[in-house]
């Protein structure tokens, strides 16, 4: 049934309930809901449907337009619900949602104004719509099963004493549905979750959390779905005040929903002055929050403070720099001692021959190093530097002082530039030994740039490469080296790119620019 032949049937039922004397007007017995339909001239299909009684003794009527010769006594829906057992002469009419009313005759009130009724037909429409569009299948039917406590929008009880009724104290009706009810229900059936969780679920879509991040957040943690959700905006707002920024909250309680569990001063104060006491400045406690939210969940007795003790007694790093160390890498309080820390500790140690000291260095400067995997992160490197004819010690040497490098791929990155320093350059292994700085500059607007203008201005020294030229600034290097302006050295190294770049486009769209 179209949508305005069915919001006019619902006005049809309206001007039944309220016509001034007219035949046609009827008015249905308590329980049940007459739905006139609109049919062809002269002919026209009744039906009624029982709903819930309205009051004690009350019973469905029968309608006087049914047609007993297609009676049919086995019909069910496509989802095997039972049907009415009377079939109709015309199109099949859609069933219309639980309308219940606590008192009998309540629905003729005058007050219920045709406006009113036009918003229930639409409501019944979106429900339609809702019900049709869900690929669910039997569990469509049940997208809203409880329902709504709705005061008649605005109703006060003066305006049912003139008609000697009793005014409500819950109407039940049809509430109007909104797209968050149905997300609700939806997930509730998916996630197994109850209606008293819904306040929390309505104050964290606030925060930017939709409805794919709460099936990530059952999958995490869906304990967290039942805290009260006045704590949970304590917790949060107490977040803020360290530092968290709002536009990270929905990633940081996506990742780690426990976050909104931790209660403020039995976990959070506590770590938070621990770590400040370590040196970590207040202005950090929230990127740290963001970056590593299971800090607030170590014990501070048999997680954090043992780790802190290992990095400064065994690793050898200083305690003045463990605010710092924190700071560059907050992770490193969350690895475990056997199965993180120490593997990667004796790899340097025992494996590459890294003294104590050096090791130290290496960790204040680069602790991240101490959650790279050693079999996927570390040696795959290491195993290149030492391909190119570096030494242990070597390696050894260029980790002190570019610790960084464990961090960049070798495909991508090291074995490039290495190449192009060969190549190009005409260097050797020892000069990136001596400067390994070069393998952190960009080969495509540093590298490549300064090398081509110093050719192209006829600037190249005798003898090797001056690997020095690549670490000053531009400025310094075109005084120094190019004896050029700045200006004409960014227009040379723009169309350098710009030709890169086409080249690398004509190659791979297989196209000619």
């Amino acid at each position: 049934m179209s949508e305005l032949r069915l919001l006019g049937s619902m006005a049809a039922v309206a001007s039944a309930y309220w016509g001034a004397g007219t035949k046609t007007a009827q008015v249905p017995p308590a329980g049940s809901f007459s739905y006139c339909h609109h049919v062809p001239q002269g002919r026209q299909s009744h039906h009624s449907f029982t709903r819930v009684e309205a009051a004690a003794g009350a019973a469905p009527a029968a309608s006087q337009q049914w047609n007993a010769r297609i009676a049919k006594t086995n019909r069910k829906s496509r989802f095997r619900d039972a049907l009415s057992t009377v079939d109709f002469e015309e199109e099949t009419i859609a069933p219309l949602p639980d309308l219940v009313a606590p008192q009998a005759g309540f629905l003729r009130s005058k007050k219920l104004s045709l406006n009113d009724w036009e918003e229930q037909a639409y409501q019944i429409i979106l429900r339609q719509k809702l019900r049709n569009a869900s690929p669910r299948g039997k569990e469509a039917q049940n997208l809203f099963v409880e329902p709504h406590v709705l005061d008649m929008r605005g109703s006060t009880d003066k305006q049912f004493e003139p008609y000697g009724i009793p005014p409500p104290k819950q109407v039940l009706l049809i509430k109007g549905i909104s797209l968050e009810d149905a997300v609700f229900q939806r997930l509730a059936r998916e996630l197994g979750l109850e209606r008293k969780w819904q306040p929390l679920m309505e104050y964290l879509t606030t925060l930017g959390i939709c409805e794919g991040d709460f099936q990530r957040i059952a999958d995490r943690h869906k304990a967290c779905l039942q805290a009260n959700v006045t704590a949970v905006q304590e917790r949060v707002e107490f977040l803020v005040s360290l530092g968290v920024k709002r536009e990270h909250l929905r990633k940081l309680i996506v990742r780690h929903p426990q976050i909104i569990e931790y209660t403020v001063e039995r976990a959070v104060k506590p770590r938070i002055q621990y770590l400040k006491s370590l040196g970590l400045p207040e202005n950090a406690f929230g990127r740290v929050i963001t970056v590593a939210p299971s800090l607030l969940e170590c014990s501070l007795q048999r997680s954090l403070k043992p780790r802190v003790r290992y990095l400064v007694d065994t690793v050898g790093v200083k305690e003045a720099d463990m605010g710092l160390i924190i700071t560059r890498s907050p992770q490193v309080l969350t690895q475990s001692i056997e199965d993180s820390l120490e593997p990667r500790v004796e790899f340097f140690t025992k494996k590459m021959g890294v003294s104590k000291e050096r090791l130290a260095k290496m960790v204040t400067r680069h602790p991240q190093l101490l959650h790279y995997s050693v079999q996927d992160g570390i040696r795959p490197r290491v195993n290149y530097l030492r391909s190119i004819g570096m030494t242990k010690a070597d390696v050894g040497k260029v980790l002190s002082r570019l610790t960084q490098v464990l961090s960049l791929s070798v495909e991508n990155c090291l074995k490039p530039k290495y190449d192009y320093l060969v190549k190009e350059l005409k260097g050797n292994v020892d000069m990136v030994t001596s400067f390994p700085a070069y393998f952190s500059l960009s080969l495509e607007q540093r590298i490549k740039p300064r090398h081509q203008f110093l050719v192209a201005m006829n600037r190249m020294p005798s003898g090797p490469f001056p690997m020095k030229c690549l670490a000053v600034t531009d400025a310094c290097f075109c005084e120094q080296w190019a004896k050029s302006s700045l200006e004409e050295y960014y227009a040379f190294r723009n169309d350098l790119l710009l030709s890169n770049f086409a080249k690398k486009f004509e190659s791979k769209n297989k196209v000619h620019i």
